[in-house]
């Protein structure tokens, strides 16, 4: 590219050359000849200095697109291909579970345990203590005018729009609820895995007793 840039730099510079040069040449012929001789010699110098710009430019064009040809990979040969990567969904989901998920407990599980929900309606209080946290560096009148800011703001502030439909918030609900499995993240890739409640607690046993061994003398 560094390469492709000074080429380019360096053609420039020697065209406006060339055109000072032409210029200088064509005062000096209009000065030797009469109008008509000067007008027909520079028509044709015209002529030919547009025949070679454009002999240039179609084979500069032509080595640029044999570059590019030879730059892409193999794959885009075959145009009726679709080189669009394909996504397996199915294992996003591991279900090891006894307990049968529905359509749509597993597309919500899909979106994996990073997914936030947004919220039904506007924490408030938590803001509050935040917002409460934060100003006590500031002496009362300071306060009292963030107090007052924040008051409007909180009171015109709507929720926002929910990001997931009314048969998921459902489903989550029911999943929270459950308390005979437990949902977690896989220790590699973004999936999600159900599990007994005690399948996990026995697993959990098993790993203190093992580690407990170890660390005994």
């Amino acid at each position: 590219m560094r390469f492709l840039r000074e080429r380019i730099r360096l053609t420039q510079r020697a065209k406006e050359d060339a055109k000072k040069e032409t210029e200088s040449s064509a005062r000096d012929i209009t000065a030797a000849l009469t109008a008509d001789e000067a007008s027909e010699i520079l028509e044709k110098i015209r002529v030919n200095t547009q025949r070679v710009f454009t002999a240039t430019k179609d084979r500069q064009q032509r080595k640029f697109l044999k570059l590019v040809q030879e730059k892409q990979p193999s794959v885009s040969k075959a145009p009726h291909v679709d080189q669009t990567p394909r996504v397996d969904k199915n294992k996003w989901l591991i279900n090891l579970s006894s307990r049968p998920l529905s359509d749509v407990e597993v597309s919500l599980l899909e979106k994996g345990l990073n997914f936030a929900v947004t919220p039904t309606n506007i924490p408030a209080t938590e803001i509050v203590a935040k917002v409460e946290s934060a100003i006590r560096t500031l002496d009362s009148e300071q306060a009292d005018t963030v107090r007052r800011s924040f008051n409007n703001i909180l009171q015109q502030a709507e929720p926002p729009k929910p990001n997931i439909t009314k048969e998921m918030q459902e489903a989550l609900k029911n999943l929270k609820q459950d308390d005979s499995i437990m949902i977690l993240s896989a220790d590699k890739g973004r999936a999600s895995v159900v599990l007994n409640t005690d399948t996990y607690h026995d697993e959990m046993k098993i790993l203190t007793e093992t580690a407990r061994s170890i660390s005994t003398p």
